[in-house]
């Protein structure tokens, strides 16, 4: 018999409580700020200017929305993420923090079209099954 497979059953992310939880408290402030995330939006910030996009790749949740907005808070915030259920966490509490739902986009990479001024892709390539 031939069974169809699920990108989500090698999805690591889907396979630890620990994360998704962690994540989760990062989206809605939860969790203390990550000092590299800290950095990262300091040094962007440097050379975003007011409503110049951001394209986070691998975003998880759009935790990421937090650092930026605090040193650029008029940027203009979107980001992507492989993880389904990543992308339904951050568009149920980012919201509440101004950020509109529809710039957290299911998919990788290779769907994402369009015109950004700046592109942040952190944490992301050593947890690509295939790097």
């Amino acid at each position: 018999m031939l069974k169809q497979r699920s990108e989500d059953e090698f999805n690591i992310w889907l396979h630890s409580k620990h994360v998704v939880d962690l994540y989760t408290k990062r989206v809605k402030k939860l969790s203390p700020e990550m000092t590299c995330a800290k950095q990262a939006a300091q040094i962007i910030s440097r050379n975003l200017k007011n409503n110049e996009t951001l394209l986070d790749c691998g975003c998880g949740t759009g935790w990421f929305y937090h650092s930026i907005k605090k040193f650029s808070p008029n940027v203009n915030y979107w980001g992507f993420d492989k993880t389904k259920k990543f992308i339904e966490i951050g568009k149920k509490y980012l919201p509440k923090f101004g950020l509109d739902p529809s710039h957290l986009i299911v998919g990788d990479i290779s769907y994402v079209q369009g015109k950004f001024d700046h592109v942040l892709c952190m944490n992301v390539l050593s947890n690509i099954e295939n790097w």
